[in-house]
């Protein structure tokens, strides 16, 4: 799926780049999937033709289709292998799933291009509505953190799945991670939240079940040094660990 996007993004001729907590595994973890993650972050450089770019050559869904949460969506395109994009205008704009299904699946935000004005320098914004139930608000920051997005870093794409997969990064990879989640991210590691519905208001038995799970809800809140993962995770958390000596 993630490479099935990755190749029709880069024939459309798209700006793109993993971010949020994907950009984090594969720069700290060597990995695209991080264990306690059920997605794959991507943002879009949207120019104002980005619909037109995206769904060109793919088939049309129409209007109205459903994921398996039940969110409406506003249009939806297949793509090979019958992969499902779709785009709705309120929240996390785009996403890529398999029919019927709402996890595993790709999250995409969009980011605008903001001139450079007297002493402020270009930069790249995503409309904070679209990150209101995303871990980090907001996303601003310099274009030159980005550069030429030529910059490629190839990881296991997760635990199950150990084969390649090649992003695209931001030359200044480590400054826009410290911009998201802090120096203490590059060393630190935090378990995502349950992207279940359910987990905030079960509406039957074996929902309220599941949020009242002791395990789930201490799991949703550990924080614990990066270091304890096994080898294989490590990527560049040791180098950046202020005590680390040796060579990695």
């Amino acid at each position: 799926m993630t490479k099935v996007l990755i190749k029709h993004l880069n024939n459309a001729g798209i700006i793109f780049f993993p971010s949020f907590g994907s950009l984090l595994g594969i720069a700290r973890n060597n990995i695209a999937l991080l264990p306690w993650d059920d997605d794959i972050d991507f943002n879009l450089h949207d120019d104002g033709h980005l619909v037109e770019k995206i769904s060109k050559g793919l088939k049309p869904l129409g209007k109205n289709v459903y994921t398996s949460a039940g969110a409406a969506t506003k249009t939806a395109w297949e793509l090979p292998g019958g992969w499902i994009l779709y785009y709705k205008d309120w929240g996390m704009p785009w996403k890529v799933h398999g029919p019927g299904k709402g996890y595993p699946n790709l999250d995409m935000n969009t980011f605008k291009i903001v001139p450079a004005h007297g002493k402020t320098v270009e930069r790249f914004v995503t409309d904070p509505k679209q990150l209101t139930n995303a871990h980090v608000h907001k996303f601003d920051k310099p274009a030159s953190w980005f550069g030429s997005m030529s910059n490629t870093m190839t990881v296991p794409f997760s635990v199950d799945v150990k084969e390649p997969i090649t992003f695209h990064v931001p030359d200044k990879i480590v400054d826009v991670i410290i911009d998201d989640y802090g120096k203490e991210g590059l060393t630190k590691c935090q378990l995502s939240h349950n992207h279940n519905p359910f987990c905030n208001k079960g509406t039957t038995a074996e929902e309220t079940v599941s949020c009242e799970n002791a395990m789930a809800n201490r799991l949703a809140k550990m924080i614990f040094p990066c270091i304890l993962l096994p080898g294989r995770f490590h990527g560049t958390t040791l180098i950046n660990e202020p005590r680390y000596k040796g060579k990695h």
